[in-house]
């Protein structure tokens, strides 16, 4: 991928007992870094409203980069930076046990 070119990430887990789960997603190949500018997630049942977390790299207060109250459906067109090896993880929790939460996200190569 060259600086400029667009970019679409999806990934797809099946929420635990607890209502839990996590999805990473990274671009494939060695890219300079990432710009998102569309984040979108989903739950395929919504009987309990999960909640959303995304954080750049791994899962810790510092790594937070914005959430949602509602897990099951929501979009952000918020601009994040992903430098060169960074992921971007997705954290459910509170779902329904065994429904499955997507994430979604596009923008371009940095």
């Amino acid at each position: 991928m060259a600086t400029g070119d667009r970019f679409n990430l999806a990934g797809q887990v099946k929420l635990d007992a607890a209502g839990g789960g996590q999805v990473t997603l990274s671009p494939p190949g060695t890219i300079p870094g990432w710009i998102v500018n569309l984040t979108s997630i989903n739950v395929t049942t919504r009987n309990a409203e999960p909640t959303f977390k995304l954080y750049r790299g791994n899962v810790m207060p510092l790594n937070f980069l914005e959430g949602s109250y509602s897990g099951s459906q929501d979009s952000s067109n918020s601009v994040l930076r992903v430098a060169p090896g960074e992921a971007l993880v997705g954290v459910w929790e509170g779902g329904d046990p065994g429904a499955t939460a997507s994430l979604h996200c596009s923008g371009e190569v940095a």
